[in-house]
């Protein structure tokens, strides 16, 4: 067969056949360059496509390990090309032969552009990985401000109510200071003026009724007592459910 029976038109042929027959099913398909929708064909005259790895995206390791992997297929493409003597190749060698360097080139290009599709789909793995990634930390982001900023605020308010309380407890305090004050005034005020305008047989009478006053109003100033007692109980457990609600809520 001469050697010129296998120079192929890019534009009028796409196979040759290795063995001298015009039997397709011996045949190789050249390729160009970037182009990844053809393969070689197998003696049973099927498509031989190379089946893509697949890969899990763990971070800087995995990328690395890819790497790796597709620059040593690189460089040992790249040795046993570069072991050819192309110049002599067709000169020296016999016709079975070149078909078997031209086999094997065929195959080796095909070798290394599997290996930069893999490593193409590899790193458009990564690249949406971390784009998912992303998305998902900015909306953790997001909701944890949400959440931060309706803390901030729940926890003013709770001071603001927490300083009126105090504030009605003390005014509230201090006037019924004085009214307890007023009132023992007026009842010795009453007192005097029944002393000074009652003649003396009526004395026991009225230390009798000034006992009694007294009593009623030990009793009086007593019951207000613990009636304030009991209302200072009550917002003071009011306030510590407040404190503790808050606490609460903080630690959440």
């Amino acid at each position: 067969m001469d050697l010129s029976q296998l120079e192929v038109s890019k534009t009028e042929k796409e196979n040759v056949c290795l063995t001298g027959n015009p039997d397709t099913s011996n045949c190789v398909s050249f390729f160009k360059l970037g182009d990844t929708s053809q393969f070689i064909t197998n003696n049973d005259g099927s498509d031989g496509e190379a089946e893509t790895m697949s890969f899990v995206v763990l971070g800087k390791d995995s990328l690395d390990a890819i790497q790796a992997s597709s620059l040593a297929s690189y460089v040992d493409i790249q040795q046993k090309s570069m072991s050819v003597d192309y110049n002599s190749l067709i000169s020296v060698l016999p016709i079975n032969e070149t078909h078997k360097k031209l086999t094997e080139l065929l195959q080796e290009n095909t070798k290394l552009k599997e290996t930069l599709k893999q490593n193409s789909l590899a790193m458009k793995k990564q690249l949406s990985t971390m784009a998912s990634w992303q998305g998902i930390v900015m909306k953790l982001h997001e909701n944890h401000k949400k959440k931060f900023k309706e803390t901030t605020d729940l926890i003013n308010n709770l001071k603001r109510e927490n300083l009126e309380l105090k504030t009605r407890l003390a005014t509230q305090q201090s006037e019924d200071t004085e009214h307890n004050f007023e009132a023992i005034n007026r009842t010795n005020s009453d007192n005097d003026d029944t002393v000074i305008y009652t003649s003396q047989w009526d004395i026991d009478d009225i230390t009798s009724k000034t006992e009694a006053l007294k009593f009623q109003s030990d009793e009086a100033s007593e019951s207000f007592k613990e009636e304030k007692h009991a209302s200072l109980d009550n917002q003071k457990s009011q306030l510590l459910q407040q404190t503790d609600f808050m606490e609460g809520h903080l630690e959440v």
